[in-house]
């Protein structure tokens, strides 16, 4: 065993001691659309291994970019500058298929999971109607949550497209908070950071100050178990390294 599973062991432990020994282990689908990194997914798979779930992930779509040498004229989704040039990265550059689409539907419906989460980009709101449905109909008894800065910003639009719970700021506390609640058929729609529609009354909760020591936190997951990615009209094992 290397020494980085070695930490990683030893602070599953830690963490798991902190678990209700009640709950019992829920199946998540962790689902990022155009992510070259994964940063933010990558945290959220640690913390969900931490508390004893099992994490599948899709990493649906990726990021091309594009490197220019003047402003254009209509900024981009995304864009910055670095060493002399503007990088773009927009989805338009590799659009979402239909047979990509019907891909997602597959693997969705395959793994058959208790809950997806979504980590997502608000630059991308245009495609979440799409994908939100795909996920109802593949899964139509799993729960959704979505996190990320554009569901903090916004939640309500989320809560439009029938997403569950939408994680608002730092997600690692709430999510863990949110799948213990929901293994132990527990009400949830009063966890710090969640927003919600609660009897159709939209609710958005206090969000907790942030953790000073990350320490205590999981290392972000770095594997190729349970790891898929959908790209150029084929789904294939992948990994986050």
């Amino acid at each position: 065993m290397r020494c980085m599973d070695l930490v990683y062991q030893d602070i599953i432990t830690h963490h798991q001691v902190l678990y209700d020994s009640r709950s019992q282990a829920m199946k998540i689908v962790f689902l990022s659309t155009y992510d070259l990194d994964n940063y933010g997914t990558r945290s959220l798979i640690g913390q969900a291994r931490a508390h004893g779930h099992e994490e599948h992930v899709i990493q649906f779509k990726k990021l091309m970019q594009q490197k220019i040498w003047t402003m254009p004229e209509e900024a981009p989704p995304l864009l910055y500058y670095q060493d002399g040039a503007y990088i773009i990265t927009d989805p338009e550059t590799n659009p979402v298929t239909n047979i990509e689409q019907a891909l997602l539907a597959e693997k969705l419906s395959l793994l058959n999971p208790d809950v997806i989460g979504f980590s997502w980009c608000g630059v991308f709101d245009n495609l979440f109607p799409k994908l939100g449905s795909i996920a109802h109909r593949a899964c139509p008894k799993a729960f959704q949550i979505i996190a990320g800065y554009g569901p903090t910003r916004n939640p309500e639009f989320y809560l439009q497209h029938r997403v569950d719970a939408v994680i608002r700021g730092e997600a690692e506390d709430a999510l863990a908070d949110l799948l213990n609640a929901l293994s132990l058929s527990m009400e949830w729609q009063g966890i710090a950071n969640i927003a919600c529609l609660d009897h159709g009354t939209l609710r958005i909760n206090t969000v907790r100050p942030l953790e000073k020591d990350i320490s205590c936190y999981p290392i972000p997951w770095h594997g190729k178990e349970n790891t898929y990615c959908i790209e150029n009209d084929s789904c294939y094992e992948s990994t986050m390294s």
